[in-house]
């Protein structure tokens, strides 16, 4: 029982232990902590300390600091102190009446009377008297000066110092100042400084004060306050205010450089002015990338990436996934001016991210004088990612005369040499699954050596892959003119006209085209070995099944 109810400390000679207890100073105990719950007189409390209490008996606590965990008021601290009530006891915690005091936000009438009676002010457990202050939600900056007044170490840690604490915290600027103003040493560090840490709160105030007086300016071995503060989205007043005091504005901060991070802030047009005028090397590579990657990905419509662009970079420089200029530039702004430009430049347009410039330049329609200036300017229209930039000319575009000399270009290649049917073969599936083709190109490709005749997609014949792609009457129209075989003698392929009612069959005019053609409606389809007028009768039966349920609603 008596293990319970009471907490063993180390032995103190100020402070009696359990063994000392005898059962009636025990239960005598018990009386004055539920005299001074029971908010007893001072006089009754005298009479059971007379009875054999002490002041400074241990029950989890000592009477001081069980009032003060109360939140009792000044005059019943003081009678404990008039009686002699151990001011420095410390509880398992490490802390004082002090610390507590501040734990429980007692008034500053209290601490100011605790301070009085010598408490021991700069006593750490795991924090410092202002620690625990700072630490609060709202902080009390009159009980702040009346620490650092009555002799509260500022420098104290406990891994922060309380100019730290306040400073991650960004408690009010009042605060701060206040602090700024007492700390001495301004160069303890611990993860981060005091000047960081303001950087970091984007304070122009905080920052000029530290300046004055911290000696050491190396953040630390691998980052600079500049770079750091240009990261952060510092204002430029504080970017400004760090180059004046003499940072390097050319330091490497874990690879990065000022003038690429800049052009991630802001303000970044302000930012850069700022460092060209102090004469910042522009010409830095981080992650593989230059100054001109960032603007174009970030900033594509920029006037400053013109001007860059004379200053001598390397305009092949290829960042960490492969992309030069040329590359952000296609996937960004496609500023046919811009383009030209880098290829009169030198931009080599075989580069690859897997993909050359050339495939981003057909992912979307284009003029033939851009293809043209690739073409002359050493495109390779074969390289493949999955497919060529030719086949991607043949997707998004209808122009007769770009697709008749990218297939010129073409011509021209090893791939086409080395495999010329199977070449032809998937660039006229290409073709036809266009919904822009015209009739023209269907007889270009002709003229030029494609065969009709191949089975094209999944095995099927190029009239159906027609029908299937919802190629319009006169691409269908054109195919028939070259006599392609309509009726298949074996499974190998689907009819043509069974494809049709079966992708469209509310087009009566394709239909009948088929049939006046040649298309043989009793041909069974490979797939289920169906006839066109098979399929017609079961659609009909179909209908009329579901026409007599309607009427029985």
């Amino acid at each position: 029982m008596d293990a319970l109810l009471f907490n063993f400390f180390e032995e103190d000679e100020r402070i009696e232990t359990l063994d000392e207890y005898d059962d009636d100073k025990f239960n005598s105990a018990l009386d004055f902590f539920e005299a001074i719950d029971d908010k007893k007189s001072f006089e009754e409390l005298d009479e059971i300390l007379k009875n054999g209490s002490d002041v400074n008996s241990v029950n989890f606590e000592t009477p001081l600091f069980y009032v003060i965990s109360k939140k009792m008021n000044l005059e019943m601290i003081k009678y404990l102190c008039d009686r002699n009530a151990n001011l420095f006891f410390t509880n398992n915690c490490n802390e004082n009446a002090l610390h507590y005091a501040l734990k429980f936000n007692l008034s500053i009438d209290i601490i100011q009377f605790l301070i009085s009676k010598k408490i021991d002010i700069n006593a750490q457990n795991k924090e410092t008297v202002l620690h625990i202050e700072l630490d609060k939600s709202k902080p009390n900056i009159e009980i702040i000066k009346l620490l650092i007044e009555s002799g509260a170490n500022l420098d104290l840690l406990d891994k922060n110092t309380p100019l730290h604490l306040a400073l991650i915290k960004n408690v009010s600027d009042e605060i701060i100042k206040l602090l700024l103003s007492k700390v001495k040493n301004f160069d303890i560090k611990n993860e981060e400084d005091y000047l960081s840490l303001s950087i970091r709160n984007n304070s122009l105030e905080h920052v000029e004060m530290i300046l004055q007086f911290q000696t050491d300016l190396e953040y630390n071995n691998k980052r600079s306050y500049l770079t750091f503060a240009i990261f952060s989205g510092c204002s430029i007043e504080i970017i400004e205010k760090l180059i004046e005091k003499g940072m390097d504005i050319n330091a490497e901060d874990f690879g990065d450089f000022p003038v690429l991070l800049a052009c991630k802030h802001e303000e970044y047009k302000k930012l850069l002015d700022l460092l060209f005028n102090k004469g910042i090397d522009d010409i830095k590579i981080s992650n593989n990338e230059n100054i001109l990657h960032l603007l174009i990905n970030d900033h594509p419509n920029d006037p400053l990436i013109d001007e860059l662009l004379d200053k001598g970079f390397d305009i092949n420089q290829q960042d960490v996934i492969g992309r030069t200029i040329l590359h952000v530039e296609l996937q960004n702004s496609r500023n046919i001016e811009r383009i030209k430009k880098l290829i009169k430049l030198g931009a080599d347009l075989n580069l690859q991210d897997k993909r050359t410039p050339f495939h981003y330049l057909c992912f979307q329609p284009l003029d033939l004088e851009i293809f043209n200036l690739f073409i002359e300017n050493g495109a390779n229209i074969s390289i493949t990612d999955i497919n060529s930039p030719l086949i991607y000319i043949l997707m998004k575009n209808s122009d007769i005369e770009l697709i008749k000399r990218s297939i010129n270009e073409f011509m021209k290649t090893k791939e086409y040499q080395e495999s010329e049917e199977k070449s032809w073969t998937k660039l006229l599936s290409t073709v036809i699954s266009n919904k822009d083709t015209t009739p023209e190109i269907i007889q270009f490709f002709v003229d030029t050596g494609a065969d009709l005749s191949d089975q094209y997609y999944y095995g099927e014949s190029i009239i159906c892959q027609a029908i299937r792609a919802g190629q319009n009457i006169s691409v269908i129209k054109k195919l028939l003119s070259f006599n392609l075989e309509l009726n298949p003698k074996e499974y190998s392929s689907p009819s043509p006209i069974y494809v049709a009612i079966e992708q469209c069959p509310e087009n009566n005019d394709l239909i009948k085209l088929l049939i006046e053609a040649g298309c043989d409606v009793n041909n069974r389809n490979v797939n289920n070995n169906i006839s066109f007028f098979d399929l017609i009768k079961k659609l009909l039966f179909l209908f009329s099944m579901v026409t007599l349920v309607l009427k029985k609603l």
